[in-house]
């Protein structure tokens, strides 16, 4: 199932001055430009500390230097136009792709024909030193609009913000639908779901989070998906400061590979609180959670 709606740069404008009158000419053309760059992945608090200590040859505090050593970190994610999809950097065998977190993961690459890469940054696992191929093994995925893609499978190391997974088994695509032509934005997806969604055969592989998650402080991440501007995910903690009250927790049904779960009623911007037993998904795209059509009816 394709995700295409999310779960719960700074922009500088320039004032040109000149000391003489400056000529006006007819205007020609109108023209504009998309930002389009990847963001920095920024480290996690403890990470950030010990870089400080290290800048002014400081002796850092031991709790700080052990809290460093895990994988934890936070890294930005961007919104495209309408906010239909946020891109974040990650880094595959030393080579950056601008990556849709998703369920289950696959990557443009160099095995696709050449038209099928125009515009976007691929996967080339000749390029990388730790990269290796996982000879017989084949995927294939489509989703609920009739696109999707197929390949073979390598291993390698994957970075996310500071998280880094080695031996990461890394879905190439070799054949993409028509749908996935046109996204020139979109150089893969990276999966945060559950390893029962992986469609790699003959075995299964796990996920970036899967893997992931014993190496962090605490096996959770977390999505601040922003409307119209930067947001990010962490890996290992909670920042604080990116909620208000306290956070509630419910049990997760993993069987068919999503964030599953059942809460106990719902309430529409300022509306009453329904109380009603509801079963959900939470994904990894902002406005997504699918949900009975009551709940659509008050939304619109």
């Amino acid at each position: 199932m394709r995700f295409v709606d999310g779960l719960v740069t700074a922009s500088a404008v320039f004032t040109l001055a000149a000391a003489t009158p400056i000529e006006l000419r007819p205007r020609t053309k109108d023209f504009i430009i998309h930002q389009s760059i990847p963001k920095p992945f920024k480290k996690s608090g403890p990470a950030a500390v010990l870089a400080t200590y290290g800048k002014y040859n400081g002796t850092a505090p031991e709790d700080v230097v052990e809290a460093a050593a895990t994988n934890d970190g936070v890294v930005t994610t961007t919104p495209q136009q309408y906010d239909m999809e946020y891109l974040t950097p990650v880094t595959v065998g030393g080579q950056v792709l601008n990556l849709d977190f998703d369920t289950g993961s696959w990557v443009y690459s160099s095995e696709l024909a050449a038209s099928s890469q125009n515009g976007h940054s691929v996967y080339d696992p000749s390029l990388s030193i730790s990269s290796s191929s996982l000879s017989g093994y084949t995927w294939s995925i489509s989703y609920g609009d009739d696109s999707g893609a197929s390949g073979d499978v390598y291993t390698d190391t994957v970075q996310v913000g500071t998280t880094t997974v080695s031996g990461q088994a890394v879905e190439l695509a070799q054949q993409i639908s028509a749908q996935f032509q046109r996204d020139i934005d979109n150089d893969g997806l990276l999966g945060l779901g559950f390893d029962a969604i992986n469609t790699v055969s003959p075995t299964k592989q796990k996920t970036f989070f899967s893997n992931a998650e014993a190496s962090l402080s605490a096996p959770i991440f977390t999505a601040n998906l922003k409307k119209g501007k930067p947001g990010s995910y962490t890996f290992g903690y909670i920042d604080s400061a990116q909620h208000t009250g306290s956070v509630t927790y419910v049990p997760v049904n993993s069987a068919n590979g999503y964030w599953e779960f059942t809460s106990n009623g719902y309430a529409v911007g300022t509306g009453a609180f329904v109380s009603t037993s509801l079963d959900s998904i939470a994904g990894m795209r902002p406005g997504y959670g699918r949900c009975g059509r009551t709940i659509a009816d008050q939304r619109q």
